[in-house]
């Protein structure tokens, strides 16, 4: 047994709210995950579906209040949604570059090939003499026949410069050479400089479609440069270019933070929260710029903080006057008022006029609770009966714990002064003034015996 303790309460509600609160921030970053996913060709419905059913097995943990577990798995699936849109970004533009290296190698090759037909006076295939109308399958289709049409002419002299080149490409060591071999062996290596620039603008392109457009017809234009002046403009762009990816890259991470934190406003039945969400709404329409999202994180962050521990300091103190009102003290109507507005507030034992408890403290730290005696000039306060009262104190609060612990709220004692170390404080009150009042507007005067 204690005499006045200090105590801590968790409510269920609030963390049921917290929980909520994980579970929206995910399928927010799993909403960010699917856009650009699918914007750029890089998730499946089998992908898809694999996240829903992520997220539903952190609804369940909710649904079986497991609250500590749920806490720890949703920002390792945050986390994991982040690194997995950065892998299949990063696998699309491989497979950018990769397919735009082939277009080049099969357009010089059937440039090439289509000279050699024209030399030869054969007929020249429409996908050959026009590539640019054609797919790449129908163009590497229309290469390979060509090249098997060479072999298959009889030359009426010798062999010209052109044939012998052939005939070199597609013989080695008297044996035919693959038709992939001899493509690779057309195609002299494009310029590095190049290459990293538009694997560059394919990652930006990725993450930012509209800055993206700006660079695109600039980087199709140094084709037709001279190679002096080519190779200062791919400089100057790879540099413009970088800087536009890691602003880019730091926007969508910026964004991504932001749609969190608007679905969990979107919780809270406020208004101050459906005030932020337009102003949310309104900054995402077009391409706003990373200063004006870090300050709309940055408020948006403070106001979903304050909001919340505004609702949690209203459950513990709801929480915790509902439990003493069921072991027997008189609780009224703006007893919650009273308490924010003074500090404190005392109850009155139903069974026991004379004894009661003081709560007081911001229920978002720590409160205070304590034993308290009444004295009037009616009924004088009796010491005698500070042992007991304290202990009938001691004997509230344990069951006031176990009654917590039933229903999920964590109510612990931070500190707690033993029996009899601390005299009981005393409330005078003035029995006229208590006819008058309820017990929501009490202000007794007080006075603590030494």
């Amino acid at each position: 047994m204690s005499g006045p303790k200090v105590v801590k309460i968790v409510t269920r509600e609030e963390l049921i709210d917290i929980c909520r609160g994980h579970i929206a921030a995910l399928k927010a970053a799993a909403g960010q995950w699917e856009r650009v996913g699918k914007r750029n060709d890089a998730i499946t419905d089998v992908d898809i579906s694999a996240v829903q059913a992520r997220i539903a097995a952190m609804e369940q943990l909710l649904a079986a209040d497991k609250f500590a577990d749920l806490q720890k798995r949703v920002p390792a699936e945050i986390a994991f949604l982040a690194s997995d849109v950065e892998d299949r970004l990063q696998q699309a533009a491989d497979a950018k570059a990769s397919k735009r290296t082939k277009e080049k190698r099969l357009r010089a090759t059937a440039a090439t090939v289509s000279r050699m037909l024209r030399e030869r006076q054969m007929p020249i295939p429409a996908e050959l003499s026009d590539p640019g109308r054609y797919s790449l399958q129908e163009i590497e289709t229309a290469i390979s026949k060509a090249v098997g049409s060479f072999s298959q002419s009889q030359a009426s002299s010798e062999p010209s410069k052109r044939q012998l080149e052939l005939a070199s490409a597609l013989s080695q060591n008297e044996e035919r050479t693959s038709f992939a071999a001899w493509l690779q062996h057309q195609m002299k290596e494009s310029d590095p400089k190049l290459s990293a620039l538009e694997r560059q603008l394919d990652e930006l392109k990725a993450l930012d479609p509209h800055t993206a457009s700006a660079f695109e017809e600039p980087v199709q234009s140094l084709a037709d440069e001279l190679p002096s002046r080519q190779s200062l403009l791919i400089d100057s762009l790879t540099i413009d270019v970088a800087t536009a990816k890691r602003d880019a890259k730091e926007r969508f991470g910026l964004m991504t933070e932001l749609a969190s934190l608007r679905a969990q406003l979107a919780l809270l039945n406020n208004k101050a929260a459906a005030q932020r969400l337009e102003e949310i709404d309104g900054l995402e329409i077009g391409n706003p710029p990373v200063s004006k999202l870090k300050v709309m994180i940055d408020s948006s962050s403070s106001l979903l903080e304050d909001l919340r521990k505004a609702k949690a300091e209203f459950d513990r103190r709801r929480t915790l006057l509902s439990g003493l009102a069921e072991l027997g003290y008189e609780i009224k109507e703006g007893m919650e008022t009273a308490w924010v507005e003074n500090g404190r507030i005392v109850l009155k034992r139903t069974m026991d006029s004379n004894t009661g408890i003081e709560l007081g403290g911001n229920p978002q730290a720590a409160l205070q609770m304590r034993a308290v005696a009444f004295t009037s000039t009616a009924s004088p306060h009796d010491t005698a009966h500070d042992v007991k009262a304290e202990t009938k104190f001691c004997d509230d609060i344990a069951e006031l714990r176990s009654k917590f612990a039933s229903t999920g709220t964590d109510f612990a004692i931070v500190r707690a002064v033993d029996v009899g170390a601390t005299p009981v404080k005393t409330i005078v009150v003035d029995d006229e003034r208590e006819r008058r009042y309820d017990a929501a507007d009490r202000r007794p005067s007080e006075q603590f015996r030494k």
